[in-house]
C-alpha cells in the first residue's frame, strides 16, 4: 500500500472538501462493498469530519464506532467458501486508501487552481510526474492510487507530492 505524506492545512483542506462535495453533489460517491448499507450511507459526512478535523486515523476510528463495515467476509479457497470476521485492520486499510484518494484530489485541484500543470509523486526509488488536469480526472473515476503509481496493493513505499509549472 502506498504511503503518502500528507500535509494538511487549512487550505489542503478545503480543496478536499471541495471534492467531496463534488462526489456528494454529483452523486458520484461509490458504493463499498467492504461497507454495510449504514456505512455507505454515513461514509461521506464521516469522511467530511475527518477531513476537516481529524485525519485517516480518526475516519478508521468513527467508521468502527458506527460498525459501518460488514461483519464478515466470504473468503473462497476455490472449493469451499468461509466466514472470516472483519479485523481493525480492515478498517485502518479501507480509511487510509479513502483519505488519501481525496488527499491527492485536494492537491491536483489545487495545483489546477493555482496554474500548476504538473503534479510530483516521489519517492526514494523514483520520480513520476503527472499532469494535474489528468491525475484529477483520473482520481474522480476511482482510479486507485496504486494502479496510477504502478505498484503492488501489498508493496509499501512512501511518497511524497510537489507542484511544477
Amino acid at each position: 500500500m502506498a504511503q503518502i505524506d500528507k500535509k494538511l492545512n487549512k487550505i489542503r483542506r478545503d480543496f478536499m472538501t471541495k471534492e467531496i462535495t463534488l462526489d456528494i453533489r454529483e452523486n458520484r460517491m461509490e458504493s463499498h462493498d467492504c461497507l454495510n448499507h449504514s456505512g455507505n450511507f454515513e461514509l461521506p459526512e464521516l469522511l467530511l469530519d475527518a477531513v476537516n478535523k481529524g485525519d485517516e486515523k480518526s475516519l478508521a476510528e468513527a467508521l468502527k464506532n458506527r460498525q459501518c463495515m460488514r461483519v464478515y467476509d466470504a473468503v473462497s479457497n476455490g472449493k469451499s467458501v468461509t466466514l472470516c470476521r472483519v479485523s481493525d485492520e480492515d478498517y485502518e486499510v479501507f480509511s487510509k486508501s479513502t483519505f488519501d484518494k481525496f488527499y491527492l484530489r485536494g492537491i491536483c485541484l489545487e495545483a489546477v487552481s493555482k496554474g500548476y500543470k504538473n503534479v510530483i509523486i516521489k519517492d526514494e526509488d523514483s520520480e513520476r510526474v503527472f499532469s494535474s488536469e489528468k491525475l484529477l480526472n483520473d482520481l474522480r473515476r476511482n482510479e486507485s492510487v496504486e494502479k496510477i503509481l504502478g505498484i503492488d496493493k501489498r508493496e509499501k513505499r512512501s511518497f511524497e507530492i510537489e507542484y511544477k509549472i
